[in-house]
């Protein structure tokens, strides 16, 4: 996918829309491409998705839990997703958040 198509995925997810399995798909294949794959980022995240621990009932707020609780280590401002996880559409614009601070967009998956 092209830059332009990468911005308006993520302009979509931080509207708080989309598809939360495509979305964790995305992140999955962001984080490995990424400089942030290592122990105490978001590694146990991606460890996270491939075991399923975010399936199911609470998967979601757990996926959510974990994602903020990393931010900072990507150099995330704390209250910008505290208030995310806050707002209608939350799952969706920490997803967006996170991929913004991993340069999904310049990066790609």
């Amino acid at each position: 996918s092209s830059a332009g198509d990468r911005e308006d995925y993520l302009g979509t997810l931080l509207g708080g829309a989309g598809s939360v399995e495509e979305a964790k798909l995305v992140l999955a294949l962001t984080i490995q491409r990424s400089r942030y794959r290592t122990n105490g980022t978001y590694r146990e995240v991606m460890n996270g998705l491939a075991s399923l621990r975010y399936e199911g009932g609470d998967g979601d707020d757990l996926l959510v839990a974990d994602l903020v609780a990393r931010y900072g280590s990507v150099g995330g401002d704390a209250g910008e997703i505290a208030e995310a996880a806050l707002a209608e559409g939350s799952t969706f614009r920490v997803l967006g958040l996170v991929l913004r601070a991993l340069r999904f967009v310049e990066v790609g998956c």
